[in-house]
Parts: C-alpha cells; sequence; structure tokens
C-alpha cells in the first residue's frame, strides 16, 4: 500500500513540473508575440509616414498646381500630424516620423483608408480626403 503512494507522490511532483513548464512556455510565447506586432506596427507607421513624405515632396518640388493622391492603408490605428518639417504618424504611446522639404502644409481632414489628395497652390502644400 505504501508503495502504491510513492507512486502517486511522484507521479503529481511530475506533473506539477511539466504544467509549470507549460505555463512558462506560453509566457515566453506570448512575450515573443507582443514584440513581434510592435514591431510590425513600427514598420508599417514608418513606410506611411515615408509615402506621406514622398507624396509631398514631390508636390512640392514639382512647382504650382501639381497633385497627386495616395490611398493611406488602414492597417493600425493611426492619426497623421506635421510638426516643422517633418510628418508625423501617431499610433499607440508611439510615432514614426519623416522629413519634408518645406513646412508650409495646410491640412484638412485626413482619414486613414481613404485616398488623400496632396496639391501644390504657390508653394503651399494642401492636404484633404480627395
Amino acid at each position: 500500500m505504501k508503495s502504491t503512494a510513492q507512486v502517486s507522490a511522484e507521479f503529481l511532483i511530475v506533473l506539477v513540473l511539466l504544467f509549470s513548464l507549460l505555463l512558462f512556455s506560453l509566457f515566453v510565447f506570448g512575450e515573443r508575440q507582443e514584440g513581434f506586432i510592435l514591431s510590425k506596427e513600427l514598420a508599417e507607421a514608418e513606410f506611411i509616414a515615408g509615402k506621406i513624405a514622398r507624396t509631398i515632396n514631390f508636390a512640392w518640388l514639382s512647382g504650382n498646381g501639381a497633385s497627386a493622391e495616395i490611398l493611406l492603408e488602414k492597417n493600425l490605428d493611426y492619426s497623421v500630424s506635421f510638426f516643422e518639417n517633418s510628418v508625423m504618424v501617431n499610433w499607440r504611446d508611439n510615432f514614426s516620423s519623416a522629413a519634408l522639404l518645406t513646412e508650409k502644409i495646410s491640412t484638412g481632414t485626413i482619414t486613414a483608408g481613404n485616398f488623400v489628395k496632396v496639391q501644390n497652390n504657390n508653394g503651399e502644400i494642401r492636404i484633404e480626403n480627395a
């Protein structure tokens, strides 16, 4: 009878160790998954900021009357703002920015998931939903 109780106790110890290992593995996998999601969102925000900056710089360099339309993807929740010579894409508690050639920018409504029109009016860049 004592040998049966001893086997049950050893089995429970092994079972507890295996469950502990499983919980630890799930924790490590969850941390890696969160890091992957953040790096994916960072890359997407940098891509959007670069896309907006390239379009603004193109319109500014092309001169008065130049215009272009771009599609702002809705792959993450973000907002677009401008500060001095940069465009900033704000997402979560982070931001990504890209350099601009001009500070003369006026913005209308910019909505993610829509086409945005960028137009040069006498050296001032106007940006709004198309």
